[in-house]
C-alpha cells in the first residue's frame, strides 16, 4: 500500500488497513511521537538487515580541512553516545 504521506501510513497501520509500515527509522520515530495515540505503535530497527542509507554533507570542493573536521566530530559522536541522545531528544521535543 503507498499512502499519500509519511504520517498516512501510520494512520493506515493504526485503522486496520496495513499490517505494518515500513519507512527510515529516525521519521518513523518522529511520526510516533507526534501522533496522538504513540503508544499504540511498536518501532523494530531493522536496519542492520539492509545496506547502509548514505547521508550526505556539502561542502565546497579542495575544503578538506572542513571536510576532516566533519568526520572527526561524525565519529566522535557515534563514539560518545551523543548522537543517540540527540535523536531522543529531537523525538521527546516532538512529543511537547
Amino acid at each position: 500500500m503507498i499512502t499519500p504521506t509519511s504520517s498516512d501510513t501510520l494512520v493506515a497501520v493504526q485503522n486496520d488497513k496495513a499490517d505494518a509500515a515500513s519507512n527510515d527509522l529516525i521519521d518513523l520515530k518522529f511520526l510516533q511521537a507526534a501522533s496522538a495515540h504513540p503508544d499504540r505503535y511498536d518501532l523494530i530497527d531493522i536496519g542492520a538487515h539492509f545496506q547502509p542509507k548514505p547521508f550526505g554533507v556539502a561542502v565546497k570542493k579542495g575544503d578538506s580541512a572542513l571536510v576532516d573536521s566533519i568526520n572527526k566530530a561524525i565519529a566522535e559522536l557515534k563514539s560518545s553516545g551523543e548522537i543517540d541522545r540527540l535523536l531522543n531528544k529531537a523525538v521527546e521535543d516532538v512529543k511537547q
